[in-house]
């Protein structure tokens, strides 16, 4: 706080650390092609305090003890390297595709990556960032042991146990179609992405392989992408729900199986969509009226001299209003009211890990080799998001989100904002779901007087209630 800070000490009652990262990185090319980038980094974390444990005689369990006071240094480090390559492939199309096939050409791009990583295991006594307390259990009467790092409180953390060697792959590809046509050359985007990735840990006493990771993206137009992301599970559970060190190769049935995938797509309409929608294309010479009989033409070389005159004119009062925006030329008034509504839909498909009154999973099956995979359950959720200017000084927005599994709104806000030139009053509620609140705020646009401000508040805990 501002009246504690030259009053509290440094040390004891800070919390405090200090950071230095340094990252050594590297790029050439081997045999013209291949891209190769090898990388090293440190981190050093220096901290003023330690905390260790030690066994409760009240409690007869683990609890800190007084924090100790000092200097220390807490470093690691890891290096790799990576490599990766483009591929580029040309075909004709299929010529059952008929006079389309014969001036198009696909090409194929496939872009491959490996890199490896490696760092030692920082849990190891010799750094002495871990340390072991073995006590007696009050509620089993047995012997366990606590791992703890007296530095798990520092702002930065400790670095991880355990040691890491690990291979990644992945693998990019794009595919277009170029068309060519006696006045022009177009490209249409077939796959804008497809991506595969893995990786396989050297160190690890089981499960090496890592889970695939996969996602494709489609671009329709400018606009409007799909996407799709997905992972695969590569090793298979038992009975209990957990997984087990066999691979899905070795099951029997298939070398992965679809655990996550998810796609999300927004769209948004306004008031500049409706006019491309349904807007009439407008004349260029129908935006005036014609000149009557005698005045259509003017004589020549007084031109400018009257294009002059017209603009130093006193223009009348209706003209004026025009020039700034809100009459027409007839002096009515403009309805122009912007407005937004926007849409978002989400998908996911998963596993289900539903548990019944038991406590085991109501959608895990066994395969026919006896090993155990869960069944899916779908989710999908539509967002609405959208605001309104009615006047120049009025602004309404709101948003909201409908859950198809529960079959009901799951949240909504609506806030209400009017600028009064020096001021700005804005109200917002929450009028369903569970956290149902509302707020209003009175407070001086300038900057520099942000803290004037009347606000009055509900939370959630006290619903709806004025307090």
């Amino acid at each position: 706080k501002e009246y504690e800070f030259f009053q509290k000490n440094l040390i004891k009652d800070w919390r405090n650390g200090m950071k230095h990262d340094i990252p050594v990185s590297a790029s050439f090319n081997f045999f013209r092609f291949i891209n190769v980038t090898p990388n090293v980094s440190y981190t050093s974390r220096w901290y003023t305090q330690k905390v260790e444990q030690q066994v409760d005689p009240s409690t007869l369990e683990p609890a800190p003890m007084d924090p100790e006071y000092g200097f220390y240094r807490i470093y690691d480090y890891r290096g790799g390297v990576s490599a990766n390559t483009k591929l580029y492939g040309f075909f004709k199309p299929w010529g059952l595709l008929g006079n389309w096939a014969k001036n198009t050409t696909i090409r194929h791009v496939m872009t491959p990556s490996v890199s490896f990583s490696g760092a030692p295991d920082f849990g190891d006594p010799e750094y002495g960032y871990y340390k072991s307390l073995a006590y007696i259990n009050p509620t089993s009467h047995q012997l366990d042991t606590l791992v703890y790092s007296p530095y798990s409180s520092g702002l930065w953390g400790v670095p991880g146990q355990g040691k890491t060697g690990s291979l990644s792959f992945s693998l990019d590809n794009n595919v277009e179609a170029k068309v060519v046509r006696p006045d022009t050359t177009m490209k249409y985007s077939i796959i804008d992405n497809l991506g595969l990735g893995m990786s396989y840990n050297f160190l690890a006493e089981s499960m090496k392989w890592s889970d695939l990771n996969a996602s494709v993206r489609f671009k329709f137009t400018k606009s409007f992408t799909l996407s799709l992301q997905g992972q695969f599970d590569t090793y298979v559970y038992n009975s209990a729900g957990k997984k087990i060190d066999v691979p899905w190769w070795d099951a029997g049935d298939k070398f992965w199986r679809l655990r996550a995938t998810g796609t999300s797509f927004s769209y948004s309409l306004n008031n500049d969509v409706l006019k491309k929608w349904f807007g009439k294309s407008e004349d260029k010479n129908s935006s005036g009226s014609s000149a009557p009989e005698g005045e259509d033409e003017l004589e020549e070389g007084t031109g400018d001299l009257l294009a002059e005159e017209v603009e130093e004119k006193p223009t009348s009062l209706r003209k004026k209003k025009a020039g700034d925006g809100e009459f027409d030329a007839d002096g009515y008034l403009i309805m122009n009211i912007p407005w937004n509504l926007s849409f978002s839909y989400s998908m996911s498909l998963g596993y289900n890990m539903d548990k019944d009154r038991d406590g085991n999973y109501e959608a895990l099956k066994p395969n026919s080799k006896g090993y155990y995979h869960f069944g899916y359950k779908l989710t999908h959720t539509l967002g609405l998001n959208g605001n309104i200017t009615p006047t120049k000084g009025w602004s309404f927005n709101f948003n909201t989100s409908y859950d198809f599994d529960y079959k009901k709104f799951a949240y909504m806000q609506c806030t209400l904002t009017r600028n009064l030139h020096c001021w700005q009053m804005s109200a917002s509620i929450v009028p369903i779901g569970p956290r149902q609140s509302y707020s209003f705020t009175l407070s001086v646009n300038a900057s520099m007087l942000k803290d004037l401000k009347y606000s009055q508040s509900s939370n959630y805990r006290d619903a709806m209630n004025w307090y």
